[in-house]
């Protein structure tokens, strides 16, 4: 794992609090980017611009942005500040096993194919956040997830947080795979949720 912080007084902060990942901490993103590797989890302070030109390279690492203003970015993950220890440890547990495992979950339910893999839903493609939310909802299906829990995993952001943000991207999500009927991903108790009846047979 490498933390990217130039801040001196956040900087020993990071690393304490992700002491059991062995990080390496840089300051320079000369030496950042001459250190990258696909398989790294990378942490970057308050620097949009940078994640952005990384993600945008081949292999590249997965990389989570920490700052006050979230980009809204479809390739890299955000923790909105203030943030806690428990929350930071937690994203990185997350992003790390994606990075591991990669969308691996492939399935069929009525009339929706979805690939992990190839990232498609019957063959359209996705965008990496669109497919996160169907994975996410998959691995809990038959179980109803508030948006505030979506939002930290996927999106980082706050619990308290007041934004459209998910209810935007599940919109267009709907639209673009034809589940206009919302048979598919079901909004039920302020949250949404994808039933498989099979489980229960």
């Amino acid at each position: 794992m490498l933390i990217f912080c130039q801040n001196a007084k956040l900087a020993p902060t990071y690393c304490e609090i992700l002491e059991a990942f062995k990080p390496t901490l840089i300051t320079e993103e000369s030496e950042l980017l001459r250190n990258l590797s696909p398989t790294q989890v990378l942490i970057i302070d308050e620097n949009t611009e940078l994640a952005s030109t990384i993600v945008a390279k081949n292999e590249s690492p997965a990389v989570l942005l920490i700052g006050h203003e979230n980009p809204n970015s479809e390739e890299f993950a955000f923790l909105q500040k203030p943030i806690t220890a428990n929350g930071l440890i937690q994203k990185v547990k997350l992003l790390a096993n994606r990075q591991e495992q990669g969308l691996l979950v492939n399935f069929t339910l009525g009339n929706f194919t979805f690939c992990g893999q190839k990232r498609t839903m019957n063959g359209i493609p996705l965008t990496q956040k669109e497919a996160e939310i169907i994975q996410l909802l998959y691995e809990n299906r038959n179980k109803i997830l508030s948006k505030e829990e979506i939002l930290q995993d996927l999106f980082g952001y706050a619990q308290d947080a007041q934004t459209h943000t998910l209810e935007t991207h599940i919109y267009k999500l709907r639209q673009k795979i034809g589940d206009n009927d919302a048979k598919f991903i079901l909004t039920q108790d302020k949250g949404y949720a994808i039933m498989d009846e099979t489980a229960h047979k």
